[in-house]
C-alpha cells in the first residue's frame, strides 16, 4: 500500500492545484484539508491514517464532491482492507475459522468504502470536465481513479471467488451480492451467481441471473448457450430454440450451435426443420456417424424408409460397431428387407462373434432369400455358441 500510495503523490498534487481552482472549499476546511495531507503523508502509520480520514470526511461533509478527499479517503480505506486481507490470511493458515471470517468481513467493508470513494472521486471528475475540458493531469488522474475503483471490484469478486471455491456458498453468495450492488452491470459477479445456483440447482435463481447477464451483453454467445441449454433441460424447446437462433445470427459457421438447433426442433417434433437444419450441417461432417444416425431417427419419425434406411447403411458402412449394426438389423428385418439384411447381419456378426441375435439375424435372412449355403454355415455357429 505505501508502494501505491507513493506512485501516486506526484499526479494528486498537481491536481490538488486543479481542485483548488475548479473547487472550492470553506477556509476552515481549507485548514482540514491541509492537516490531513500532513497525516495522509506519514506512510504506514495507521493512527496518523484514521486521522487523515477523519479530518477528510470533514472537508466532505463542507464540500461532499471534492475531488481530493474522496480520492484520499479511497486510498485509505484500501490501505486498511489490505491490512485485514493480510489478518485474514495468517488466520487461515493457522485454522483460526472464526477469526478469519471476521477479518474477511473487514476487508471487503474497506473494499466496498474504497470502492464507493474512487467511483464518487471519478464521477465527480468526469463531471468537471463538462465545465471545461480537463487537462492531460486531470485525464490522467481520472483514468488512474477509474482503475483503483475497478481494483476494488475485482478484489471483491476475487473474494467471493475463493469462498467459492472453499465450498462456503453462503459467504460467497453475500461477497457477489456486495459487488453486485456496487456495480449492476459487471457480468463477472453474475456469472459467479450462476455457477453457485447451478451447483444448488436453484433453477429460478439460475434463470434469473442469467436472463440479468443477456440484459448487460444480449450478444454474448456463450451466455445465449447457456440459456438456451437451460431452457432445453427444462423442454422449454421454444424459448431454448429462440437463444440457439440469436447464435446463429451472430456465429453462422457454428456447427456445435447448428447441432443444438437440431436437437431443440426434435424436441418440438418438428422433424421437417430438423432434417433441413442438420443437412446445412452434414454438408460440412458428412462423415460424421452421429450425424448419420440421427438424420436415420429423423427420417424414421417422417416414415421415409429410403431415407432411413440410407443414412442407417451409410452410419454403418462407416462405423461397423454393435450397436449400430443391431439397430439397423432390426430395421431391415421389420421391413422385410432380407438381402440388406444378409449383407449387414454378417457384419454385425463379424463385430461381436458372440452375438446369437446376429446370428439369428443371418439365419432369417439366408432363409427368406433360400441361401441353402449360408443358413448351414450360421446354423452350425449357433450349435457351437449354444454349446
Amino acid at each position: 500500500m505505501k508502494q501505491i500510495l507513493l506512485i501516486g503523490m506526484a499526479a494528486i498534487l498537481l491536481l490538488a492545484a486543479c481542485s483548488n481552482e475548479r473547487q472550492k472549499l470553506s477556509p476552515q476546511a481549507n485548514l482540514d484539508k491541509k492537516s490531513a495531507g500532513i497525516y495522509y503523508n506519514q506512510k504506514d502509520n495507521q493512527s496518523s491514517l484514521k486521522k487523515a480520514q477523519e479530518l477528510y470526511e470533514k472537508v466532505l461533509k463542507d464540500n461532499p464532491d471534492y475531488f481530493l478527499a474522496l480520492r484520499r479517503l479511497g486510498d485509505i480505506n484500501f490501505y486498511f482492507a489490505e491490512i485485514h486481507t493480510a489478518e485474514a490470511k495468517a488466520h487461515e493458515e493457522a485454522k483460526e475459522a472464526n477469526a478469519y471470517k471476521e477479518s474477511v468481513h473487514k476487508e471487503l467493508q474497506f473494499y466496498r468504502a474504497a470502492y464507493l470513494k474512487y467511483a464518487r472521486a471519478a464521477t465527480v471528475l468526469d463531471s468537471l470536465g463538462n465545465v471545461k475540458p480537463l487537462n492531460d493531469d486531470e485525464k490522467t488522474q481520472l483514468r488512474d481513479t477509474s482503475r483503483r475503483r475497478d481494483n476494488m471490484l475485482d478484489r471483491i469478486v476475487n473474494r467471493g471467488i475463493k469462498e467459492y471455491k472453499d465450498k462456503d456458498n453462503a459467504e460467497a453468495i453475500q461477497t457477489f451480492d456486495m459487488a453486485i450492488r456496487l456495480n449492476p452491470k459487471n457480468p463477472k459477479p453474475l456469472k459467479a451467481m450462476v455457477s453457485i445456483y447451478q451447483d444448488e440447482k436453484n433453477e429460478a435463481k439460475v434463470e434469473e441471473y442469467l436472463l440479468k447477464i443477456y440484459n448487460l451483453t444480449p450478444d454474448d454467445k456463450d451466455i445465449l448457450n447457456r440459456l438456451g441449454s437451460f431452457y432445453f433441460l427444462r423442454d422449454d424447446f421454444t424459448q431454448a430454440l429462440t437463444y440457439f437462433e440469436k447464435v446463429k445470427t451472430l456465429d453462422p459457421r457454428n456447427l456445435d450451435n447448428q447441432k443444438l438447433i437440431v436437437e431443440t426442433y426434435i424436441g418440438m417434433k418438428d422433424y421437417t426443420k430438423a432434417l433441413q437444419v442438420l443437412q446445412d450441417v452434414m454438408a460440412s461432417e458428412p462423415n460424421n456417424v452421429n450425424l448419420l444416425i440421427t438424420a436415420g431417427s429423423i427420417a424414421a419419425q417422417l416414415k421415409d424408409d429410403a431415407m432411413e434406411m440410407d443414412y442407417k447403411k451409410r452410419a454403418a458402412d462407416k462405423e461397423p460397431s454393435p450397436t449400430i449394426l443391431s439397430d439397423l438389423c432390426y430395421r431391415l428385418a421389420n421391413l422385410q428387407k432380407f438381402d440388406d439384411l444378409m449383407i449387414y447381419a454378417q457384419k454385425w456378426y463379424d463385430a461381436d462373434q458372440t452375438s446369437k441375435e446376429a446370428v439369428n439375424m443371418c439365419l432369417l435372412a439366408a432363409q427368406q432369400t433360400k441361401n441353402k449355403d449360408m443358413e448351414i454355415k450360421y446354423s452350425a455357429i449357433m450349435k457351437r455358441l449354444e454349446f
